[in-house]
């Protein structure tokens, strides 16, 4: 653990077990670390650095499939799949998506039968586990009064047990 994880996780003990903005707390450590640590955060920083700019260019990415898709016409689509045609302008033919458990992205257009089914079986998995979470936070829902908190009502074991249920079938 270097010696910038060490501060953090000393600074989440001193963080108020009530509300609070997560970025609101974030400024104030990175403010603490530069007057205090600077030397340390550079080279924390340093070894962030791929990750940092790794998880942005996914989540560009993943924006700008969620854009394409929503400017996307059903028709347009409908007909480029089935003459391998684009039709003008972006389309989610090129859009990228994560292929393989490597994290290797790729143009939808250029994707073979394993990764389109990679692809599905992943949106299934991840839809399957949303919803036992929805299904959970409905049912917490259902045993919180209207002036009251989930604390009020279960204790951490029974939320345990509860998420146990839910999420563990």
């Amino acid at each position: 653990m270097s010696k910038v994880d060490q501060l953090l996780v000393d600074f989440r003990e001193t963080l108020d077990p009530g509300d609070f903005i997560v970025t609101v707390q974030a400024q104030r450590f990175v403010d603490y670390l530069s007057e205090h640590h600077a030397a340390d955060l550079a080279a924390w920083l340093n070894e962030q650095a791929v990750s940092i700019i790794g998880q942005k260019l996914k989540a560009m990415l993943q924006r700008e499939r969620s854009v394409a898709r929503r400017r996307a016409k059903v028709h347009e689509f409908a007909a480029a799949a089935e003459t391998l045609d684009e039709p003008a302008g972006r389309t989610t033919f090129e859009t990228y998506y994560a292929t393989s458990h490597d994290n290797l992205w790729r143009k939808l257009a250029a994707m073979s039968h394993d990764d389109l089914v990679y692809i599905a079986d992943r949106y299934e998995a991840n839809g399957k586990r949303q919803l036992l979470h929805a299904a959970l936070f409905r049912h917490l829902a259902k045993q919180v009064g209207p002036d009251q908190v989930l604390a009020d009502v279960l204790s951490e074991e029974q939320l345990a047990e509860l998420q146990g249920r839910f999420l563990d079938s």
